[in-house]
């Protein structure tokens, strides 16, 4: 795509977005299942618009020097909680007429109350601002950390394992920040052609891999990552990262529920990470050319249906809203529990309660049977902020998450000033737009993975300061 900051591209921009919209709305007024109501529709339209107005509206304007951590969540909303419910094969299962229109309604004022936080929260940045955070050296060390950061996430994820919590999201924050120092020195031109390839090809063996789990989140998020990465520093939308994420995403989440039968089994054969990963694409290859050799269109539809089932949230919201208060109690803050520990490594603290809030949430709201007690239930934020204190919790919730978001991305963002800057900022805000899992899982690592990325940066600097130093005293002498 062109750079924004032409204005003449400004105003292409503008255009295809009203295009964009007027297109969808006569599309799916067409497609729209019967299930919803006028007003539904006309409220998933507004979410829709109130959720990509940010991103196109930065668009418009051609600056791109915050993260967009706002405009990709506003995105995550328009898709999950609206986008997907407009089509045909959305599935609301028991979910009533007025707990769906709630829900958009919900859905619509989290939104607003989100941006308020946002828009509304500058003075208080004069108070709370982190400035201690960029208080990095020069960056001609970045891909040294950045190395360093991504074999200490290799050695976590494959040789170490992720049976201790604290180590897991060591290894996390090490990946996200790895992820962005690459793509930082690609974009900048710093990389030699044989770290070019040579990082690429790990990263394509670690996401391929991965795959061994049969989570799709390990093909969307580092897509968005890079997205808004590429974004902020070409001033362009990295089209190629959707045309090859969304179909393979499509295509695997077509063989998802297969591949997890026959392998999440404890004396499942191939339980190795290749062997595993390999049979999820042989398996969803086979998928994708039954659906090209199908003659029927209900093959291909289904492809469709489950993908958009997957994405979407809103019939998960509807549902709880149903059961919210009248047959289950509002909770009361006890899924924000792990708010108060999260931060405390399990070193210092052995017997720190695990946190399952995806397996006490699924089995209150019958979402998982009760012999599951291994699959964790996502619980996006508008709907963990409804169970535990109701419509005012929404609005309240959101507000400070939007102020919550300001905060982070006005103390993380660099402009550009230095690529350390930047990478730190990225690692520790981006992964914050998919808010699908519970809010503490989300938020409480915020403190320690600070902690340890800021200690990485500055022992390496210090290691690497040393070391010229010792260099230049041996050739004076």
């Amino acid at each position: 795509m062109p750079p924004l900051s032409n204005p003449s591209n400004r105003i292409i921009w503008i255009y295809s977005y009203i295009s964009i919209i007027f297109l969808f709305i006569a599309f799916s007024s067409y497609l729209h299942p019967a299930r919803i109501s006028d007003i539904d529709y006309f409220l998933a339209i507004a979410i829709i618009i109130l959720g990509t107005f940010p991103f196109f509206g930065q668009m418009y304007i051609g600056k791109w020097d915050r993260l967009p951590l706002l405009h990709f969540n506003g995105f995550y909303y328009a898709v999950a909680f609206s986008a997907c419910t407009l089509f045909k094969g959305f599935e609301w299962f028991d979910a009533t007429p007025e707990s769906i229109e709630l829900s958009y309604e919900l859905t619509l004022l989290g939104l607003a109350s989100l941006y308020l936080g946002y828009y509304l929260s500058e003075p208080l940045l004069k108070v709370f601002y982190l400035k201690y955070l960029n208080n990095f050296k020069p960056d001609d060390n970045l891909t040294t950390i950045g190395i360093t950061a991504l074999l200490i996430y290799l050695f976590i994820q494959y040789i170490f394992g992720n049976s201790v919590p604290t180590i897991t999201q060591i290894g996390n924050i090490s990946y996200w920040f790895a992820i962005s120092v690459i793509l930082f020195q690609f974009c900048e031109k710093h990389l030699s052609p044989i770290q070019r390839y040579g990082l690429l090809f790990i990263i394509i063996i670690d996401i391929f891999l991965k795959l061994s789990t049969g989570l799709l989140y390990v093909v969307i998020a580092p897509a968005a990552f890079s997205t808004a990465i590429y974004l902020q520093i070409r001033k362009k939308v990295p089209l190629l990262i959707f045309v090859f994420s969304l179909p393979l995403v499509v295509i695997l989440n077509m063989s998802k529920h297969e591949f997890r039968l026959n392998t999440w089994k404890a004396d499942a054969p191939g339980s190795a990470s290749f062997m595993r990963a390999l049979s999820f694409i042989e398996l969803s290859g086979e998928n994708l050319l039954n659906i090209f050799s199908s003659k029927t269109a209900d093959t291909k539809s289904e492809a469709v249906s489950s993908t958009i089932n997957r994405i979407g949230s809103n019939s998960t919201c509807a549902i709880a809203i149903d059961l919210t208060p009248k047959k289950i109690p509002y909770w009361n803050g006890e899924t924000y529990k792990g708010l108060i520990t999260s931060w405390i490594p399990r070193f210092l603290w052995p017997e720190k309660p695990v946190e399952g809030v995806g397996q006490s949430w699924g089995h209150r709201y019958g979402f998982l049977d009760s012999t599951d007690t291994n699959t964790s239930y996502n619980l996006p934020w508008v709907i963990e902020f409804y169970i535990n204190f109701g419509p005012s919790g929404v609005v309240l919730g959101m507000f400070l998450v939007g102020i919550l978001y300001r905060l982070l991305v006005e103390s993380l963002s660099s402009a550009m000033i230095s690529g350390k800057r930047f990478c730190f900022g990225c690692a520790i805000v981006l992964p914050l737009w998919y808010t699908e899992s519970n809010l503490s899982l989300s938020v409480g690592v915020l403190i320690p993975q600070i902690i340890y990325l800021y200690l990485l940066i500055t022992s390496i600097d210090l290691f690497t300061g040393r070391n010229k130093k010792a260099m230049s005293s041996d050739l004076i002498r």
